[in-house]
């Protein structure tokens, strides 16, 4: 049996750099395209709650305007499950935005001739700054994988980060320290995260878990 995997990292800075990372998977793993993910940006092509979106190779990745990360992930015989993560108490005057614009131009040809779109650009990061006090959060994409980023500034809580899912989602932590979520009887999982300092220019691991 294959496992389907969406990285997800974790990546904090205080005056120095804090990192603790995993990824997300599940029992099963559909075939890869092999195209680079990156996020594009909707302008009308999708529902209008959506900001930003992204293929991956176990399913689609939405970010709404409210800041929420949904997860379309496929498993088995095209079997769809439907997980939103969510920042448990953000700031409200966060915002979100796209950097690092990538070479992909995506064309739209949808409706009316005067809805089509051509050279819709697509980034390679999302930036949610100021998630909470201090704190920003960044989707990197990497090949065909997600990399979730916290990074905190000076003064930053570490305590402060909290995510939530969905109400029909049910959390628990594996013997390996992994976190596995449940929806509709299939389950996907965020590695054990790890974590690192860099202080005076030297990397330094620290234990941290869920």
């Amino acid at each position: 049996m294959k496992t389907l995997h969406l990285n997800i990292y974790f990546l904090i800075i205080i005056p120095f750099a804090c990192c603790f990372s995993n990824h997300l998977s599940a029992k099963e793993k559909p075939a890869i395209n092999g195209n680079h993910v990156q996020w594009v940006k909707n302008n009308g092509q999708l529902d209008k709650n959506t900001a930003y979106y992204t293929s991956t190779f176990n399913g689609n990745v939405y970010i709404s305007n409210d800041k929420e990360i949904v997860y379309d992930i496929t498993v088995g015989e095209n079997i769809q499950i439907r997980a939103i993560e969510k920042f448990i108490n953000q700031n409200s005057s966060s915002n979100l935005f796209a950097q690092n614009i990538g070479n992909t131009k995506i064309n739209y040809f949808i409706g009316e001739k005067d809805n089509w779109q051509s050279n819709v650009p697509a980034y390679n990061d999302l930036k949610f700054n100021e998630v909470w006090d201090n704190i920003d959060v960044k989707l990197i994409t990497s090949g065909d994988n997600i990399e979730k980023v916290f990074y905190l500034h000076p003064n930053a809580n570490p305590s402060d980060i909290r995510m939530g899912f969905s109400e029909n989602a049910r959390l628990s932590v594996s013997d390996e320290g992994e976190l596995e979520i449940k929806i509709a009887e299939k389950t996907f999982s965020f590695t054990k995260p790890i974590a690192y300092q860099i202080i005076d220019g030297k990397k330094q691991m620290i234990n941290v878990e869920y």
